[in-house]
């Protein structure tokens, strides 16, 4: 015998050694009389879908009091007086009726819709199960499990809304208008109480002014929430081998979905801009059911790793409110797990 053939003669022998040992120690080390089965694994949400809706008129936040589109005026300890003001245009001074036109968004109307679908989310899947009866090789019992997926998909569609303004003028006649008595130029900002400061008056005359149509609203709208799961029903295990083994399960399904309707807008229009930033809190019930399928792959006493799928059609769930809504279609959605399985 040629030392090549002798070599390969020996590394099969060794290989195949190896593989009778590897069986011997799976059938030694797989229990097949288990009852209980404990699992914890990674769950990944497909196909989750919302869709984004907004009708009405809509307030917008601002900067604060005293803060407008285009400036801000702020009361001091000056009283009528203020040296804390600071403006953005030519435009808003008037040197002939020698006053100060600030300009503030108080509202817009639109209407819109849009539906978004999300690539993928990832959260927790746990479980807990036991055996009503077994055979040689299946076992039918039952499950409780308990997922939880994080979710959050935007909305960045730009809209067209129409937008109401006022105009607020202060009074700058009269006052001390720097150290040289000239009014300062676009882009002045003035501090609290500053000696010798451009001062101007510190109340407005309010008038409204006609509505701003066709104004763009750039931003983005997010749903932002928690989906828990809870099943509970039947499953059927069935050992394919001591190191492989199948599952299903079926049975209704309760979900809370938990978070809120975030918004982050900015309204730009001639002469200036303004930034809406808000969130609406919800908390919704809804039912369903699933249907889940598993491979569980033993490796040790006591321990597999299991990939697995699941389909949970749980309804449409509406969050939102003023106006805003969107609504989360948990129906199409898929959820594949991956993790640890303990049968004891």
């Amino acid at each position: 015998m040629s030392p090549n053939i002798f070599n390969s003669s020996i590394r099969l022998g060794t290989l195949a050694l190896l593989a009778v040992t590897a069986g011997r120690a799976h059938s030694q080390a797989y229990d097949p009389d288990w009852t209980r089965t404990f699992r914890a694994g990674v769950l990944v949400g497909f196909n989750l879908k919302a869709s984004f809706s907004m009708k009405g008129s809509f307030g917008i936040s601002g900067g604060g009091a005293g803060v407008y589109d285009d400036g801000y005026v702020r009361p001091d300890a000056g009283g009528a007086l203020t040296s804390d003001w600071g403006y953005k245009n030519a435009s808003q001074y008037d040197p002939a009726s020698e006053t100060l036109t600030m300009h503030r968004s108080t509202a817009f109307n639109t209407t819109s819709s849009a539906s978004v679908k999300d690539s993928a989310d990832i959260g927790l899947d746990l479980a807990y199960g036991g055996t009503f009866t077994h055979g040689e090789r299946f076992r039918l019992g039952w499950e409780l499990g308990f997922g939880l997926l994080p979710i959050k998909i935007s909305d960045r569609s730009t809209l067209s809304a129409t937008v109401s303004q006022s105009a607020y003028k202060f009074d700058a006649s009269g006052y001390v208008i720097g150290a040289d008595n000239i009014f300062p130029l676009p882009g002045w900002h003035g501090s609290p109480n500053s000696p010798g400061g451009a001062t101007i008056g510190s109340t407005p005359a309010v008038t409204p002014l006609p509505d701003i149509a066709n104004v763009q609203v750039i931003g983005s709208r997010t749903l932002d929430v928690n989906f828990y799961a809870i099943k509970l029903g039947p499953t059927l295990f069935y050992d394919l081998s001591p190191s492989i083994g199948l599952s299903m399960g079926i049975g209704p399904a309760l979900g809370i979905v938990s978070g809120n309707l975030k918004y982050d807008e900015t309204l730009s229009y001639a002469g200036g801009s303004s930034h809406n930033v808000g969130s609406i809190g919800s908390t919704k019930l809804t039912f369903g059911g699933y249907i889940n399928g598993m491979v569980t792959f033993h490796t040790v006493q006591n321990g597999d790793f299991f990939i697995g799928a699941q389909y949970m059609p749980m309804g449409k769930v509406t969050l939102g409110g003023g106006g805003r809504q969107s609504q989360l279609n948990l129906n199409g959605a898929v959820y594949v797990t991956a993790g640890i399985n303990w049968p004891f």
